[in-house]
């Protein structure tokens, strides 16, 4: 039993120096991994439902290529839980470059190295002409080749040999963060990212949580709002 609290201590600490998260996010993330994860580790479905409930993340296609970016170890179905930690990680910090990297893996389908036409369309695919039905199928496909191209265009800023590169990509997302999920939502946004650190016990969002609570409270006090007339009397009169 102490050989194994000792080694979970062991781990918790690896993780928390590779991943700069708080020791106690790093605790609960490895505690969350252990009550979900079946024999062979945290499966595909598992995750995909976090990232429902938890982000509001719910495009099934790039839930599965989240997945994929998260499976460093390259198991297939299940994440060990170095992957699952680092993959959070990149949620949860503020890392630029490692969310930079982490969409532009997720983006990459056949992990050659490139963001291609044809995988550019596959994304934004999924997100226009499925939605579509009938007659409007083939007015969201159009749309869909156009903005593929608008896209490609903004991001291939280097070479321009019609293919994005990891270095076209990073370029182009310094120059305009609005291009970092150009091709669907890989990463939560900041609320969410901050409700599940809270969730999760970082002490840091619990101190912000409790600075607002006490600037909100000093700003409706009254004598502050006495105060402030007081002050503003006074000036009137000596300008007077």
């Amino acid at each position: 039993m102490g050989s194994n609290r000792a080694a979970l201590e062991k781990k918790v600490t690896e993780l928390q120096r590779k991943t700069k998260l708080h020791k106690q996010v790093v605790q609960s993330l490895v505690e969350r991994y252990q009550c979900q994860c079946k024999d062979k580790g945290l499966d595909r479905d598992t995750l995909r439902g976090d990232l429902m409930n938890e982000f509001d993340m719910l495009d099934d296609f790039l839930l599965d290529r989240i997945f994929r970016t998260f499976d460093v170890s390259a198991i297939g179905q299940h994440l060990k839980l170095d992957d699952y930690v680092m993959g959070m990680a990149v949620f949860l910090t503020q890392n630029v470059d490692d969310k930079i990297r982490f969409c532009f893996n997720v983006y990459d389908l056949n992990g050659d190295g490139y963001i291609t036409r044809e995988e550019m369309y596959q994304f934004l695919k999924h997100s226009m002409v499925e939605k579509a039905h009938g007659d409007a199928e083939d007015d969201a496909d159009d749309s869909t080749k156009d903005l593929t191209e608008i896209i490609l265009k903004k991001l291939d800023n280097e070479d321009h040999d019609g293919r994005v590169s990891y270095q076209d990509f990073h370029s182009a997302v310094m120059q305009d963060k609005l291009l970092l999920e150009a091709l669907g939502q890989c990463l939560p946004d900041e609320k969410c990212r901050c409700r599940y650190l809270q969730l999760l016990g970082d002490p840091g969002m619990n101190n912000q949580q409790s600075n607002t609570v006490i600037k909100v409270k000093s700003r409706s006090r009254p004598g502050s709002r006495m105060s402030a007339r007081k002050s503003h009397s006074q000036s009137v009169q000596v300008k007077n």
